[in-house]
């Protein structure tokens, strides 16, 4: 026991001393702040966790806490035969609420709780937990991204100058963004197992989730029975530098799915050509398109520019009938139809009022400057992989739209300073089972692959046709994640992957 702190101390896998609070700090709390099918057994409430665990700098003294807001959604089996199953959500910046409402369907209760508890946490910055780093400066740029004529680097810089003024307002806050970073939420997953009583948890990451559940095996390893990577980013790579090759990568993907395919391609003939085509058309003379705005209702017109043509594409890459489409839908413009676009477009700018948090940009910005280890060369790198394909160079409405401007946002954010260990690959003998989607532009497959090479007891499992989060290609996908956490020793049963194949909508 630390005499001055009154905190137990604690050392993690890597042999660093920390100072942990007192167990158990779980607080209930006595109704959900997400909405939960009431026939469930569910406890709510807050972990409080040190604020950050390495040597106090500045003006923040090491015994300031935070407070993680935390689900557990009891099994519908009194005794359940598996330990609990923790799940971490991606962004970064997400929050519980999009898994929890998922909790309505009785097959996803069947995987999650049938045989196990099943918790959810707000990450440190995100959702409930307290402080959240919200950001009402930059949220309005999204719907200006369509209705008015910005050009990306226009956008670019007001969304920066937004950002720059909520960092303003989370100093004047006296909030501490070193604090915030992946260590820090892989500690507070630790607090959280003790805390509860649990020897050990099954991790089911997706995205920035599977960084998390990457770092979990690397620093706690002793608290972890099974870990599933549902569209994995390796802690070794950089998405911003990559973002630019990912996303060429996938789209030449798309291409040679048509071309290979007979009756796809006397249908579709030189896709590729074709779509760029419409990209060039539109990015000399946008097109204006009268629609409804899907939350105010009132009338309004769309821009669709070159940039906001790829950039539906880009977000269709998460939905695996979007990708079906994609061929239909890039000849409709090509002849100068916009309809089924512009349908597409109101739903990405769906975003209806709730008393829901949403996602959290600062937290976004403190992770990935850390995680990312951004520079003025991080930069640099972008703008030469954008000057090598200039046919990607815009990559916008994406995660990583502004990464040429990232190092403008990391030069005053103060996010914490990464050591090199942390961008290692990740060496465990942890059984894990690694989902790929096919046509995954935010994390390909090969990210997957990536990973796994270092992981010595890893599955992996490549779903053709789909995209980003495995997880959405329904009662199959479900099906061999729950037969890995049953037995993870055991090659999973991928039969029916196999019946998975890359439909094109003729």
């Amino acid at each position: 026991m630390d005499a001055t702190s009154g905190f137990p101390k604690s050392a993690n896998a890597r042999g660093i001393e920390m100072e942990m609070i007192k167990f158990p700090q779980f607080e209930l709390v006595p109704v959900s702040k997400y909405p939960i099918p009431e026939s469930l057994d569910v406890e709510c409430g807050y972990l409080t966790v040190p604020e950050s665990r390495s040597a106090p700098s500045g003006n923040f003294p090491s015994n300031r806490t935070l407070r993680i807001y935390v689900t557990i959604v009891k099994s519908l089996n009194e005794n359940p035969s598996l330990d609990p199953i923790v799940f971490l959500y991606g962004g970064p910046g997400g929050n519980s609420g999009g898994i929890l409402n998922g909790l309505k369907d009785p097959e996803v209760q069947d995987f999650l709780i049938s045989q196990s508890d099943f918790i959810v946490f707000d990450h440190r910055g995100t959702g409930f937990s307290e402080p959240a780093l919200f950001t009402p400066e930059v949220d309005p740029l999204w719907p200006d991204a369509f209705l008015k004529d910005f050009d990306a680097d226009e956008r670019a810089g007001r969304f920066v100058e937004g950002m720059l003024k909520a960092h303003a307002r989370f100093v004047n806050a006296g909030i501490n963004l070193a604090a915030i970073n992946t260590p820090e939420i892989v500690a507070d997953l630790n607090d959280l197992r003790m805390a509860l009583g649990y020897e050990r948890l099954n991790l089911w990451g997706v995205s920035y989730g599977t960084r998390v559940a990457l770092a979990a095996m690397r620093d706690y390893p002793e608290g972890i029975r099974s870990v599933i990577l549902d569209s994995t980013v390796p802690i070794q790579v950089s998405q911003y530098v990559e973002a630019i090759p990912n996303a060429l990568y996938t789209f030449n993907l798309l291409f040679d799915a048509v071309t290979t395919d007979p009756k796809a391609n006397a249908v579709y003939q030189d896709l590729k050509a074709v779509f760029y085509d419409v990209f060039e058309r539109l990015n000399k003379k946008s097109v204006l398109i009268p629609a409804k705005h899907p939350v105010t209702e009132q009338a309004i017109k769309l821009h669709l520019t070159g940039e906001v043509f790829i950039g539906i594409f880009c977000i269709g890459f998460y939905s695996s009938d979007a990708i079906s489409k994609m061929p239909s839908r890039i000849y409709q413009a090509y002849r100068g139809d916009y309809q089924k676009l512009t349908e597409t477009l109101i739903r990405q700018l769906d975003h209806p009022a709730s008393n829901l948090p949403g996602r959290s940009q600062g937290m976004y910005y403190c992770v990935n400057c850390c995680d990312d280890k951004v520079t003025a060369k991080t930069g640099e790198k972008i703008i030469k992989y954008a000057r090598k394909y200039p046919e990607m160079s815009s990559l916008p409405l994406t995660e990583f739209a502004l990464g040429k401007h990232i190092s403008d946002i990391a030069a005053k954010w103060g996010a914490r300073v990464a050591g090199p260990a942390e961008h290692e690959a990740v060496i465990s003998d942890i059984p894990a089972l690694i989902l790929a989607g096919e046509f995954d532009q935010n994390t390909p497959s090969y990210w997957g692959k990536l990973a796994g090479g270092t992981l010595a007891n890893s599955h992996y499992i490549e779903f053709p046709g789909a995209g980003h989060g495995v997880i959405n290609n329904g009662i199959c996908a479900l099906s061999v994640m729950k037969a890995f956490f049953d037995s993870p020793a055991s090659s999973p049963d991928d039969t029916c992957v196999k019946a998975f194949k890359y439909t094109i909508n003729l």
